[in-house]
């Protein structure tokens, strides 16, 4: 919705997008049809491209050409590209201008900032060729959950992007996505499986999410299937015992 002139709600400047939002990337042409509505309300626009290079590197456009509608954009050195720490703000050479004005007038400038700027730099070089390989690996684990046919567990497949796998709980099991997170956390004496912890995030009651990154390699991708494939069946019986688990060769053949 467009805010104008009414007197209740503030008028609307700004139009912000992210990409990807979710992991999933946002299609060039629903852009496109934005910006027509853009222009037409003399809106600026700006790009939340904390995971730009991923959009980029999953939809085959160039980074170049999907920031060029907006005015201005972000994108993140470390979520993805694997930096300790650093963002990057692009715009026109006066809007740089007024940005580094602003930030000094808040307390925002740091000094002795070149050793960040290296870790940056090396991101751009080195990991953005590879980001390919986080999402070969998201897209193995979800095929692994995918494959169990839990009715607890589910992931949607059509979501697969990049990076990120969001699974479902189905809370009417009486299992929540707290206790899912809770137990992959756990490595008990009476696990049959590797004595692996999995790092993840539970959103809500009913999602949790796992993120990808430079740090993780196959071998501990298989690990990962393992311990979810363990665990889903600690708290979904009706997952077979004897299930043809094919998610780690699935894995290994897009590698070769």
């Amino acid at each position: 919705m467009i805010r104008t002139d009414r007197i209740h709600e503030p008028i609307s400047r700004l139009v912000l997008v992210e990409n990807t939002i979710n992991g999933k990337i946002i299609p060039q042409l629903w852009v496109d049809e934005l910006m027509a509505v853009v222009k037409k309300h003399n809106l600026r626009t700006h790009l939340d491209g904390a995971r730009l290079w991923n959009a980029s590197v999953a939809s085959g456009i160039s980074v170049k050409e999907l920031a060029a509608p907006f005015d201005s954009v972000t994108f993140c050195l470390s979520k993805g590209l694997g930096a300790p720490v650093g963002s990057v703000l692009c715009g026109s050479e006066r809007f740089i201008a007024d940005a580094r004005r602003r930030r000094k007038a808040l307390g925002g400038a740091m000094r002795q900032v070149g050793v960040i700027a290296a870790a940056g730099l090396v991101a751009l070089e080195e990991t953005v060729p590879r980001l390919a390989d986080d999402h070969r690996r998201a897209l193995a684990i979800a095929q692994a959950i995918d494959q169990l046919n839990s009715k607890i567990f589910s992931v949607n497949m059509k979501t697969m992007h990049t990076n990120m796998i969001f699974i479902n709980v189905n809370f009417e099991s009486g299992v929540s996505a707290v206790t899912f997170k809770e137990k992959l956390h756990q490595v008990n004496d009476s696990d049959k499986d590797d004595k692996i912890i999995i790092r993840c995030l539970a959103l809500t009651e009913t999602l949790v999410r796992m993120v990808l990154h430079y740090d993780i390699d196959d071998s501990m991708v298989d690990a990962a299937i393992r311990k979810l494939r363990y665990v889903i069946k600690q708290l979904d019986p009706q997952v077979p015992t004897d299930l043809n688990f094919s998610a780690m060769c699935s894995l290994k053949s897009t590698n070769e």
